[in-house]
């Protein structure tokens, strides 16, 4: 779901831009207010009491790396049900250590790490470990599976078809979640839909509540990029109903609460109930656009030096955060030029139109307009359907009078998207 996508907007008020009073609003506190009373803190003690187990059979006996895997698995449990990235970050160097002590031989602990390295954004070095993997020539069902992962990530998009095509003749759940993720990247939202559908129905009668949970959220993003809204809105209930402590699920509905019903109040709500017991530095700029939707400019810019001061207090985990930097930077002259170069730092990581589009953007902001069109024509036109990258380079064109069909028929698919970019982009939108 895309969330955060003010940096560059123009701020304008509620009382212009909010629904109309014959609008349908969707949320309805009564469906959801008992969820909001409830947090994961017990969960989180029977994640820190897993980790203390394996901790210390590790620490009396050093030699048995199969230990460190289970501390790092109980490591990423604490990740995300706190959102803490340091949980992150050692459940990562558990896995190096354990991959060190195999010689880097197990192809299923030299996919953990790859997992890991995706959760970081390192994905150059999920590609090089994968790679390992793929080499030891045994369980590779598994590391091509994650291969397309990674390539998809990285825009390697032939790379990643040769990889699902290696996992087709199993027809699994992790073949057709895949074929879900293709479609949507080839702009067949229909077809991701009705894939994920059926990994629905796999997922139901596996029992795997975890495996249902994860497929029903990602089915409520799915619809709500369609502008089904309602079904989005029911979707992250029934996520609710099996877990009613899910961080995701919620942030969901704050987003349909902010972006469809333009109720910054119940969005806020949402959000506070969360961040009881679950913190992640972008709930920081979701709280940020609420406050410029309210006209709210202190708070806003509290909420951004909140975000900033997270990003110093996680030097090493920042790049999941390029884009939103590169982004809030840009805004900036005199931090424009960090802009850009986050912006190439993302590039060489995964060169993807999104990636291009924060290079384009920050060129843009900095007066090199010319810079900024050639990578909307050579990088990001007809290279995505995704509307974030596709609104950047709307503004670039229009600002450089280039009024062409490619231009006209981006406009028309972003004005069926201002739900998905948020109420502050609406009239960005409305204007180009």
């Amino acid at each position: 779901m895309v969330f955060f996508m003010s940096f560059f907007s123009f701020l304008f008020s509620w009382s212009d831009f909010g629904p109309k009073e014959d609008e349908t609003k969707i949320c309805n506190s009564s469906d959801y207010e008992k969820y909001l009373l409830i947090d994961n803190k017990d969960q989180q003690v029977l994640a820190n009491k897993e980790f203390q187990f394996w901790n210390t059979k590790w620490e009396k006996t050093p030699e048995q790396y199969p230990y460190l895997v289970k501390m790092a698995s109980a490591q990423n449990d604490l990740f995300k049900l706190t959102g803490d990235l340091e949980h992150l970050s050692k459940a990562t160097d558990y896995l190096e250590k354990a991959n060190e002590l195999s010689r880097f031989e197990n192809p299923n602990m030299l996919r953990s790490l790859s997992r890991n390295y995706i959760s970081e954004h390192q994905f150059q070095k999920a590609l090089k470990t994968l790679k390992l993997a793929e080499d030891r020539a045994y369980q590779l069902e598994g590391t091509y599976k994650m291969l397309f992962d990674v390539h998809m990530e990285i825009g390697n998009y032939d790379q990643a078809k040769a990889y699902l095509n290696k996992i087709a003749v199993s027809n699994s759940f992790d073949y057709v979640i895949r074929m879900s993720k293709w479609a949507d990247h080839s702009g067949d939202l229909e077809g991701a839909i009705m894939h994920m559908n059926t990994a629905l129905e796999g997922a139901y009668k596996s029992k795997n509540q975890k495996l249902i949970q994860w497929t029903i959220t990602n089915l409520a993003d799915y619809y709500g990029h369609q502008g089904e809204i309602a079904k989005s809105y029911e979707f992250y209930l029934k996520a609710l109903e099996i877990d009613p402590s899910d961080a995701y699920a919620k942030k969901g509905l704050a987003w349909i609460a902010f972006s469809n019903d333009r109720n910054p109040d119940a969005a806020t709500a949402i959000l506070k109930a969360i961040n009881k017991y679950h913190n992640s530095p972008d709930y920081l700029l979701l709280h940020a656009d609420i406050a410029e939707f309210e006209g709210k400019i202190e708070s806003k810019e509290d909420h951004i030096d909140s975000y900033f001061c997270a990003m110093e207090m996680i030097e090493g985990q920042s790049k999941m955060y390029a884009k939103y930097n590169s982004l809030l930077l840009a805004e900036h002259p005199t931090a424009v030029q960090q802009a850009i170069e986050l912006a190439m730092e993302e590039i060489e990581s995964r060169p993807t139109a999104q990636s291009y589009s924060l290079l384009a953007n920050a060129y843009a902001k900095s007066g090199a307009q010319k810079k900024a069109e050639q990578i909307v024509s050579s990088q990001i036109i007809g290279k995505t359907f995704e509307p974030e990258p596709l609104l950047i380079a709307a503004q670039i064109l229009k600002s450089s009078g280039q009024l062409s069909p490619q231009y006209e028929e981006i406009k028309s698919d972003l004005l069926g998207s201002i739900y998905e970019l948020g109420p502050l982009q609406e009239q960005t939108i409305l204007n180009l």
